[in-house]
């Protein structure tokens, strides 16, 4: 089935970090996106906690979707995910599965993309248009796919303090991993799957902060160091997802109409965000079925990119 883009689902060890997560499928991404043919890549790395959000997502998967030129054949698409496929096979203890869009699309009819590299001033800015675009008639159900994050546990090692104590900090990260999260010991193939088999303490032997700081790091050493003395230990809050477009990072704000056309709903929104003050660093872009137009929000050229894709049931159809 050849529809003129396709779906790279990316799945790493139980138990990888977003941000782990994160920097390999930026590989997959760069290799993705250094293709000839490719148009753009949008990926999500997470789950964005959707009703379509499968049950087997999580912080150790991402999903990264290629749209290719219009006009490319189905012979060089083949081409293109034979040859992802051959790339990303050498990424260690990642497992590549290619899909292809349902023709039947659910999706909300309205998607606006804010684009920006810092995370913090993305959820602001991206939380400030949907309590613009709630406002506006005839727009219902507004919500960001940047939503509170997940509270994490942040270990922040001292690397001049480990070299004072002739620690190796590998060591030291996977030590406290595996006394943390467990570890991957084996797996078992079930249906063509492989199925990582997880080793870890009782939830009630697990370690707390406090336990965790007296950690001992270096365990066949003649003195013992705790995990305090070469690292800080806060709990702090991790993104709930990773989503970038064009490998810039991005929040998708989605709505519903509601007794309003397409067309009426996406000149509302961008006269809406023209009006509204975006960081500097940031750039939107508008775009309906038959029209693209870049806005600068400032003399200063401060930007925030904002794409909105009209969709159809049962049809999906995406204005780039």
């Amino acid at each position: 089935m050849h529809q003129g883009e396709f779906n790279l689902d990316l799945t790493m060890p139980v138990g990888t970090p977003l941000l782990h997560t994160a920097a390999i499928t930026a590989t997959a991404e760069q290799v993705a996106a250094g293709l000839q043919a490719v148009e753009r890549v949008v990926t999500t790395v997470g789950s964005d906690g959707t009703a379509t959000s499968s049950a087997d997502e999580g912080e150790h998967t991402a999903h990264v979707t290629v749209y290719l030129q219009d006009g490319t054949p189905p012979q060089a698409e083949d081409r293109i995910i034979e040859n992802l496929r051959q790339q990303l096979s050498r990424l260690p203890e990642v497992d590549t599965e290619v899909s292809y869009p349902a023709l039947f699309s659910f999706k909300t009819p309205i998607e606006l993309e804010i684009r920006g590299d810092d995370l913090h001033l993305l959820r602001r800015t991206s939380a400030d248009a949907v309590g613009i675009i709630a406002e506006l008639p005839g727009l219902a159900d507004v919500r960001s796919t940047l939503q509170t994050g997940n509270p994490e546990l942040q270990v922040v090692y001292d690397r001049e303090r480990l070299s004072d104590y002739g620690l190796n900090l590998r060591a030291v990260a996977e030590l406290v991993r595996n006394k943390v999260q467990g570890r991957v010991a084996t797996d078992f193939r079930r249906e063509e799957r492989n199925i990582d088999i997880l080793v870890r303490l009782r939830e009630d032997d697990r370690l707390g902060v406090e336990e965790l700081k007296r950690l001992i790091v270096n365990p066949s050493g003649d003195v013992p160091i705790r995990l305090s003395s070469v690292a800080r230990i806060r709990i702090a809050e991790g993104p709930s997802e990773i989503r970038r477009i064009d490998q810039q990072r991005a929040a998708l704000v989605t709505a519903n109409i509601q007794g309003i056309d397409l067309g009426s709903a996406a000149l509302a929104i961008e006269s809406a965000m023209a009006g509204m003050f975006f960081p500097p660093g940031f750039s939107f872009l508008i775009s309906g079925s038959a029209r693209s137009k870049k806005v600068t929000t400032s003399p200063k050229a401060r930007s925030v990119t904002v794409l909105i894709k009209l969709r159809m049931t049962p049809y999906s159809t995406s204005a780039s």
